[in-house]
């Protein structure tokens, strides 16, 4: 439970770095894999399960470490990996 509530702590420190009116960098991406998990953290506990067809909202994007950190339909947030989220939002 430590290491989830500082996952949330990082990603919320790391948004709250955005400049302001970037809300609207944060993109819309489906799910390109036929299921992924949803972790705590990169590389972190799994806290959900992902199923296509799904889209999710990105709200950070860590391009070195192949890490996106999204918030699902319920409102749930976590970390998948970003290779498994398409390109671009109609999903290709």
């Amino acid at each position: 439970m430590l290491r989830r509530s500082a996952s949330i702590a990082l990603a919320a420190s790391l948004l709250a770095l955005l400049p302001a009116g970037s809300a609207s960098a944060s993109a819309s991406r489906k799910l390109c894999f036929a299921r992924t998990v949803l972790r705590d953290s990169p590389g972190g506990f799994v806290i959900g399960h992902l199923v296509r067809p799904q889209t999710l909202l990105v709200l950070l994007h860590d391009v070195s470490g192949g890490w996106s950190y999204v918030r699902v339909k319920t409102g749930t947030q976590g970390w998948v990996a970003s290779r498994a989220l398409c390109k671009n939002k109609e999903g290709g």
